[in-house]
């Protein structure tokens, strides 16, 4: 997303590219949707998916009110700036709302990185509330390399699609959250790998518009960084999942999905941050090496405190400061896109130094501010659910499932719409019936609830609900 790559703002067909890409980003929402699914305990899936859809709707609200001005306005400081909220423009808009939308995809991606960390044992209005704060978290990285007056930008930082702002950052901020929350009760291993794939398929897509669409345009030169972006991309990813099949066999004599889905991911978020400046065969090495460092790192980190269910500090945090240290070795500045030479091509230390600082201020940055915001929830209205509602799952705590069921588990009660069957009660029915068929009308009801329940509690995996524990498969 470099404006060096972005000199006219007014062309219908780049602002098309960007609408369009956006539009497949946005998509990543369902991929994220269906890999946290597939990693968590079959009472809480539909929690995860909700978590997903509030990233979009409350983090989207925030983004409108104050996080694209934050980025993008033109009175800066070089930390921060902002000054039109509430985005909106009556006349020659067209290049701000697209824009605009293109920008919302990546700061909602960046809030939908920290739900994998806080999955089973988070509350929902809580989570609701820091998807809302985390824009500003996200915001201000993304000034500082982006935005014309931005201080890191204005140093010569390379990072093109967002290694740092979206990926680096909601790493640090969901290692905060998961802990302040601490480790689950009951760590229950991926119950659906089948859906976890499909997410891969999903994101592995998205990912695509995410960094081809960050030339923000197809005119001029920007048609070729674009099919060069796309190059790289799926190139890395290659190098990704080779290096997490060769590893698992290693270690396992057998391929686990564990490995092969991060390592994948991990490659994906390394090459976002110099996809355009690197060579073919780099982006090769720069996905294998994230992708081993990932999986290899993250086997450390769940023999720790550290409760990660979803591996997202390995695969986001870990990729995205592989990516940034690779665009200060490998970037080579061509067709004069304004950049520094990395350190392999002439550059000197300079560009790799600019890198590192980088990482240090979006990490800094990233752990006290959500340390703050976490912080202040837990104390005002309590960031973690009860044990007891650990226990039974997000699921029946927070969401009406079937909507002809409503279950009040603190009263052991439970309704439908057509019937109120309370089991501390022994009234009869309104209506003046025979005993025999009041007992028989109740057996019914009781058995139709029954059913219901459990149809209610087969999720988006329900044709694998019964198969083991596939942590090592």
């Amino acid at each position: 997303m470099n404006s060096t790559v972005l000199n006219n703002e007014g062309d219908w067909d780049d602002a098309t590219w960007v609408l369009t890409s956006s539009f497949i980003i946005i998509t990543m929402q369902s991929g994220f949707g269906l890999l946290e699914s597939g990693l968590v305990s079959n009472n809480n899936q539909i929690n995860i998916m909700i978590k997903n859809i509030m990233d979009i709707l409350f983090g989207g609200l925030s983004f409108w009110i104050f996080g694209y001005t934050i980025i993008f306005n033109k009175n800066s400081n070089g930390f921060i700036g902002g000054d039109n909220f509430f985005t909106d423009q009556e006349n020659n808009y067209g290049w701000l709302f697209s824009n605009f939308f293109f920008q919302f995809t990546f700061s909602t991606t960046a809030t939908t990185i920290v739900s994998g960390s806080m999955v089973e044992r988070t509350k929902l209005i809580s989570y609701i509330i820091f998807s809302f704060l985390n824009t500003f978290i996200y915001s201000l990285p993304a000034h500082w390399i982006w935005n014309e007056k931005g201080w890191l930008k204005n140093l010569g930082v390379v990072d093109f699609a967002g290694a740092g702002p979206v990926h680096l950052c909601g790493a640090v901020s969901g290692l905060v959250g998961t802990l302040i929350l601490g480790p689950r009760l009951n760590k229950i291993e991926r119950q659906s790998s089948v859906s976890s794939i499909f997410g891969l398929f999903v994101l592995w897509f998205g990912w695509l518009g995410f960094n081809c669409g960050s030339t923000l345009g197809i005119t001029e030169h920007k048609w070729l960084y674009a099919s060069k972006a796309g190059v790289t991309t799926i190139l890395a990813s290659i190098g990704g999942g080779i290096s997490g099949v060769l590893y698992s066999y290693y270690k396992f004599k057998r391929y686990s999905v564990n490995f092969i889905i991060n390592g994948i991911l991990s490659s994906l978020v390394a090459i976002t941050c110099c996809c355009i400046y690197i060579k073919t065969s780099e982006s090769i090495f720069i996905g294998f090496i994230s992708s081993f460092i990932s999986n290899y790192l993250n086997e450390y980190i769940k023999q720790s405190i550290i409760d990660d269910p979803l591996g997202v500090f390995s695969v986001h945090g870990i990729g995205a400061i592989v990516g940034i240290l690779a665009g200060g070795l490998f970037t080579k500045n061509i067709n004069k896109l304004g950049m520094f030479n990395g350190l392999f091509y002439g550059g000197g230390f300079y560009l790799l130094g600019i890198q590192i600082l980088e990482i240090i201020s979006i990490f800094v940055w990233s752990l006290i501010m959500s340390y703050i915001f976490f912080k202040f929830i837990d104390l005002t209205i309590g960031l973690r659910v009860s044990s007891s509602d650990e226990e039974i799952g997000l699921d029946m705590i927070y969401h009406i499932i079937n909507d002809d069921i409503v279950i009040n588990i603190n009263n052991n009660e439970v309704k439908n719409n057509n019937l109120d069957i309370d089991n501390n009660s022994n009234e009869l029915n309104e209506n003046k019936i025979d005993s025999d068929n009041v007992d028989v009308k109740e057996k019914k009801s009781v058995e139709l609830i029954r059913t219901k329940l459990k149809k209610s509690l087969v999720q988006v995996d329900n044709f694998v609900f019964n198969l083991p524990n596939q942590s090592n498969i």
